[in-house]
């Protein structure tokens, strides 16, 4: 298979690690109306590749607020808040990159911060 092919089948493949990672006991809000805030651990081919600023500039277009970081393990943390829908836009947007693999996710809701404003790239 050819570069051009498997760039093609990868979007796919986030929706199937996706598959099943929203927390159950989570309501499912219409549209962005209700703010979450979930945690992602991201591993796979995951540093080096534009990872953190491709986050970065999907976030601030779709007003999400949090921060994302690469870890020692060689896996990148994210933790955005917004509407549901927009953070799934955000993280088709990250995985539409022809040099990101993501092999796994890990996710959690957690509580919002009431009083972020911003998306960071963590140190």
């Amino acid at each position: 298979m050819n570069e051009k092919q498997d760039a093609k089948k990868r979007p796919g493949r986030l929706r199937s690690l996706w598959a099943g990672r929203r927390p159950k006991d989570s309501p499912r809000a219409g549209g962005d109306s209700a703010k979450v805030r979930m945690r992602y651990v991201f591993t796979g081919c995951v540093q080096g590749v534009g990872f953190r600023y491709r986050a970065y500039h999907a976030a601030n277009s779709l007003g999400l607020t949090g921060w994302v970081r690469n870890e020692f393990d060689g896996s990148v943390t994210l933790e955005v808040q917004g509407g549901r829908s927009s953070i799934d836009a955000m993280l088709g947007m990250i995985e539409n990159s022809p040099y990101i693999e993501i092999d796994d996710i890990r996710s959690r809701e957690i509580p919002a911060d009431p009083g972020e404003h911003a998306f960071e790239i963590a140190n």
